[in-house]
């Protein structure tokens, strides 16, 4: 009986500490989905499954996925945009090397005067030219030395940002598929055996033939595997939601993107 009441008292204070958690973890839901963090969040049991559908025999090209990050991150973007610019900026600092020719013209209103002779009231065209030269090379010479450095940087950043995101990648594709050969192996193989087994167990504590402690144990296991499998597809929704991000793609990947060989 003590045995029990240890049981069901930490089972009591879990349950307790789940529905406390309810509130901030909604509140942190809402304002990632830009809303206030008092509206309701319904959560129904097959929401995880429903998200995202959970495939088998999950086989993802990385290779593929790979070639999509250059063309595809929103951080490689922005790099491949500043490395652009700066290019840009060097093609400019090389012109500064180059004589600048200005043309223009300039019509002035000059109007009638009683002292402008037989010119007046003749307005006048003024065209002109200039020519700017590059005296100041030193100048110039630091200001390309500059944008250069500024373009090296760019590519060596960009160089690093594409094997950090390379890296994660293969993290995001290993955590896909180990979440959904667990979520097999749960959901198939270890939750139907734990559920076999107690009702095993009690048809054998009602026969008198096992112990309640038995039966308990049984039902433990079995609601260990159950949390075990809403873990697991919660990782698996996590783990899509990250590769999804890396790939600048945010709706559900589909399965002729994802998966080949699907069952």
């Amino acid at each position: 009986l003590i045995k029990v009441q240890v049981e069901l008292g930490t089972l009591e204070d879990k349950l307790r500490e789940l529905r406390d958690l309810r509130a901030p973890l909604a509140s942190r839901l809402n304002s990632l989905l830009n809303r206030s963090s008092g509206e309701q969040i319904e959560i129904t049991e097959s929401a995880l499954e429903k998200a995202t559908p959970l495939v088998t025999s999950i086989e993802l090209e990385q290779a593929a996925l790979e070639a999509r990050l250059d063309s595809a991150n929103p951080d490689l973007l922005f790099l491949e945009a500043l490395h652009e610019a700066k290019e840009r900026g060097v093609l400019l600092a090389h012109k500064n090397f180059y004589p600048d020719f200005g043309v223009g013209a300039d019509y002035v209103f000059v109007g009638d005067r009683d002292m402008a002779g037989s010119e007046s009231g003749d307005d006048a065209l003024v065209a002109m030219f200039s020519v700017t030269l590059p005296l100041y090379r030193t100048k110039y010479e630091a200001g390309l030395s500059q944008a250069k450095k500024e373009r090296r940087s760019i590519e060596e950043q960009k160089k690093a940002k594409s094997f950090e995101l390379t890296s994660a990648l293969a993290k995001s594709l290993f955590d896909v598929k180990d979440s959904s050969r667990k979520i097999e192996l749960y959901k198939h193989t270890l939750v139907p055996k734990a559920e076999e087994s107690l009702e095993s167990n009690y048809t054998a504590f009602e026969a008198g033939e096992s112990s309640f402690l038995d039966l308990l144990d049984a039902e433990r296991i079995y609601l260990q595997f159950k949390l075990a499998l809403a873990r697991e597809q919660a990782d698996f929704q996590i783990a899509n939601a990250n590769l999804r991000a890396l790939l600048g793609d945010y709706s559900p990947l589909g399965e002729d993107v994802l998966a080949k060989g699907v069952r």
